[in-house]
């Protein structure tokens, strides 16, 4: 078992937060705007071209084919003439394509950069060259019915899209093309209304450290949602965090949900969300949300969309994404999930990309690996670079005895020291405390908090602090036991710890 590792799952939490997010929007918590009529786009252009016959053009037959047969071997080419009613965003893309016959072999879409090509010239010797990312494959589909590909990802735009349909099979599938009436392909994109353009940010909404202080934050139970759990832990502490986290899976929430922060920042409050990039409801083995498919463009709808709502909203955000990834416990940690070596850093680019291609400059990326222990990683192949974070952070827990194939009782420079030591070398970033609590089980907690207020105070890179406030795996809240909260009390009652301004 990790030193200091946390599940960050925290399945009972958000299946409770889930609950009270969906009965909070049957109450009429949450105003669903109509949706807007599909647009449907027929073929503008298509052609099967075969590599058996590399110099024969066949753009205007009735059917388009793929086939990964090595004696003949079919590609198909479609372009499509995107317009898009002025003001409005694309939510959704999807190929149509009528599957005439064939022994239904999987059909891989990939992107054409070159949209120039003519389907009365176009051969398999002229025929321009596909992007090798996957954009989306069908799988399972009947003949003498619609299929559907998912190609989101390549409709950001008015304009035309070139695409291409191949397999890897040896056998064949033929589709309708564009001269087949009434079954020809079509492009089917659902829209929306773009959000109302905020005015431009400033650099960075997000205050900058000030010099000597620290952020007294907290992570507690049932927040934005119920932030009773915040009221109780701000009465012990006898001051409110100036800075709160919570927690939201890709799975879960397909919307961010402005009106959830902005209840943290009218507490006078900075807010941080963690957002986990899989089904908090599942273990690291989610093929679904492997890194690969983040990097291929899987989640891209989902993504963008978030960053466009978040920079709507256009008030500073702290954005945690797919934290404490040098443990084995989440999806998006490398060696499970069948994710590699380097895609972290991809992924996590990707995401940091989309963000800045809408614009969301209200973001603050906060990178958070989990502290460093025995026969771990080190961080550094995982840090994306200066250049995509603003904050670095370390996540750590005083487990004492709660762990029974790990007890030991420590300190916070036993358990933040060498992550500590790692960050400093990769960057000059400010550095956050992101999770970080300790047990009553096998020493003296109220003991354990002084002295970690005396080592915050030995580290001036560490600008800020959040306080894991839950009952949990073990009581891990400042109120646990009235030593514990005095303790707690007299620590952040010093006056460089920083509260909500109101």
């Amino acid at each position: 078992m990790p030193l200091a590792r946390i599940r960050s799952s925290r399945s009972t939490r958000l299946a409770a937060l889930s609950l009270v997010a969906a009965l909070a929007a049957l109450a009429g918590g949450t105003v669903r705007h109509a949706e807007a009529e599909p647009l449907s786009f027929p073929a503008a252009a298509d052609a099967v071209v075969r590599l058996d016959l590399p110099t024969m053009n066949f753009g205007t037959l009735g059917s388009i084919a793929v086939s990964g047969a090595p004696w003949a071997t079919w590609r198909s080419y479609l372009r499509f003439d995107v317009a898009l009613p002025a003001g409005t965003v694309v939510t959704k893309a999807s190929l149509q394509l009528h599957a005439v016959s064939g022994a239904r072999p999987t059909v891989e879409l990939r992107a054409v950069p070159d949209t120039s090509w003519r389907e009365t010239t176009i051969t398999a010797a002229s025929a321009p060259a596909i992007a090798p990312a996957l954009v989306s494959r069908t799988t399972s589909y009947t003949n003498g019915a619609s299929v559907s590909l998912d190609v989101t990802p390549l409709v950001t735009r008015p304009g035309p899209v070139s695409v291409a349909l191949t397999t890897t099979s040896r056998w064949s599938q033929i589709f309708a093309s564009r001269e087949n009436a009434g079954r020809q392909p079509r492009l089917v994109i659902e829209t929306a209304p773009a959000p109302v353009p905020a005015p431009a940010p400033p650099p960075s909404l997000v205050p900058a450290p000030v010099a000597g202080t620290v952020l007294f934050g907290a992570a507690a139970e049932g927040v934005p949602w119920d932030l009773s759990g915040l009221d109780a832990m701000s009465a012990a502490a006898g001051k409110s965090p100036g800075l709160v986290m919570w927690y939201q899976d890709f799975a879960h929430f397909p919307d961010f949900e402005p009106a959830l922060a902005q209840r943290i920042l009218d507490r006078g409050a900075q807010a941080m969300l963690t957002w986990e990039p899989w089904d908090y409801t599942g273990g690291p083995n989610q093929p679904a949300y492997s890194l690969s498919r983040i990097i291929d463009g899987t989640h891209d709808a989902h993504i963008r969309r978030w960053a466009v709502q978040i920079k709507a909203w256009n008030k500073p955000l702290f954005l945690r994404f797919a934290h404490e990834m040098n443990g084995n416990w989440n999806s998006w940690s490398e060696g499970v999930n069948g994710n590699q070596p380097g895609q972290y850093v991809q992924a996590y680019r990707h995401v940091w990309e989309i963000f800045r291609s809408v614009g969301a400059s209200n973001v603050s990326w906060v990178w958070s690996p989990n502290v460093v222990y025995s026969n771990s990683p080190p961080l550094a192949p995982f840090f994306p670079g200066d250049a995509y974070v603003d904050r670095v952070a370390l996540d750590g827990y005083n487990w004492g005895s709660v762990l029974p194939d790990w007890q030991a009782w420590l300190s916070f420079e036993d358990i933040f020291g060498p992550g500590l030591a790692q960050l400093r070398a990769l960057s000059a970033k400010p550095v956050m405390i992101a999770e970080m609590a300790s047990t009553e089980l096998g020493g003296n907690k109220a003991a354990w908090i002084t002295e970690t207020f005396a080592a915050l105070a030995r580290h001036p890179e560490i600008v800020a602090f959040t306080w894991f406030n839950f009952d949990k795996e073990t009581d891990w809240r400042i109120q646990s036991s009235p030593s514990a909260k005095a303790a707690f009390a007299a620590g952040v009652g010093d006056p460089r710890y920083i509260a909500a301004s109101r």
